[in-house]
């Protein structure tokens, strides 16, 4: 009796609970759902969306065709500021996003990948005679084109950040903490995090703007060395900031809100190229490379691209998930079975509540 009432019931749940996965409002809820995981660090939120902002900014004029500028002189001036350092290194960020991936691996094992792919950078920037970054001053797209295929696509560039990300996570998971410390090592320890990130960020000004000490030497160092500074400093933010000694920024990076918009982070991270094409193919006459004007089409990019995607998670994304999971628990019950109550994938209240009924028919 058990097992017809199975048959019976089952179509039916699942047909429901499918109508249901087309449904905006629910996908809508589970979207907006601000309670982060027990096993994720809520800060990790916070990196994650104010990491893919600051892409979008450096993407905004990376993607940028040279020849739809007018006045070249001005845009050589604009490159050759000190802040605009911070555009030229915004690959930086992406090595957040190797950072706060910790898959389990053997801690000798990743100590030496890490140092591993420290020298194996040195290497290839030497023998191949690479500047230290992909430099603005290169207006030769072609050249551009390669060395974004040889120092920023293949992994060997990110393997350090990535595996300084799994020490992190390991003196995390031992519930250590920089607590006991005293004062005078926090401070210490904040200072040297201001030094190692802004090194490395604007560490790359005498390269764009010839200066002395750009030599092979100098060149090899910082191309080999400034993904894992920069990434040093973020370790420290994110220990200090996961123990409580990360004072007001603990709160920034965990703030509720960002959670749904850092679900988004992947899609986004996919789409906004695509944007930026788009705008940038339909141009119909230069514009002036200004940062007044790249900041207000930066903001455009930002917000069409997390519009987009937010519809996309809504209708298609979340739909998708949805009957992916519905699809391998209605396989389930129709296994072959040994306990009646676990017959049943689709969660043991509903299972009981056939048992009961299966009793009552009985009891009549």
């Amino acid at each position: 009796m058990i097992c017809v009432l199975t048959i019976l019931v089952v179509p039916s749940l699942l047909c429901t609970k499918c109508m249901l996965s087309f449904s905006v409002i629910s996908n809508w809820k589970v979207l907006m759902d601000l309670e982060s995981g027990s096993d994720s660090l809520s800060i990790l939120h916070g990196i994650r969306f104010f990491s893919m902002c600051w892409i979008i900014f450096g993407h905004t004029y990376y993607h940028l065709d040279f020849k739809v500028l007018k006045y070249l002189q001005i845009t050589i001036e604009l490159t050759s500021q000190f802040a605009f350092n911070s555009i030229t290194n915004a690959s930086l960020l992406v090595d957040n996003f190797f950072f706060i991936r910790k898959p389990v691996i053997g801690l000798w094992v990743n100590f030496v990948i890490m140092v591993a792919s420290v020298v194996g950078v040195g290497i290839q920037n030497y023998i191949r005679d690479f500047p230290p970054t992909n430099l603005f001053i290169h207006a030769d797209v072609e050249q551009r084109t390669q060395l974004m295929m040889e120092t920023y696509y293949p992994p060997l560039h990110h393997l350090g950040p990535h595996c300084l990300g799994i020490f992190v996570g390991y003196y995390l998971r031992q519930k250590m903490s920089p607590k006991s410390f005293h004062w005078k090592w926090h401070i210490l320890a904040w200072i040297l995090t201001f030094a190692f990130t802004t090194s490395a960020l604007f560490g790359v000004h005498p390269w764009n703007n010839d200066l002395p000490g750009t030599g092979k030497v100098a060149t090899v160092l910082y191309a080999s060395l400034s993904r894992m500074s920069w990434t040093i400093g973020l370790a420290w933010i994110v220990i200090a900031c996961s123990t409580g000694c990360g004072g007001f920024l603990t709160n920034v990076l965990s703030w509720k809100p960002l959670i749904p918009l850092s679900r988004l982070t992947f899609m986004v991270y996919m789409v906004h190229p695509l944007i930026q094409h788009v705008f940038y193919s339909t141009l119909r006459e230069g514009i002036q490379a200004r940062n007044s004007l790249a900041v207000f089409i930066y903001f455009g990019f930002v917000i069409s691209s997390y519009a987009f995607e937010w519809l996309y998670a809504c209708y298609l994304k979340l739909l998708s998930s949805e009957l992916e999971k519905l699809y391998s628990k209605s396989k389930k019950p129709f296994e072959k079975e040994t306990d009646p109550k676990k017959s049943c994938s689709w969660g043991r209240h509903d299972q009981e509540k056939i048992i009961q009924r299966t009793n009552r028919s009985q009891d009549i």
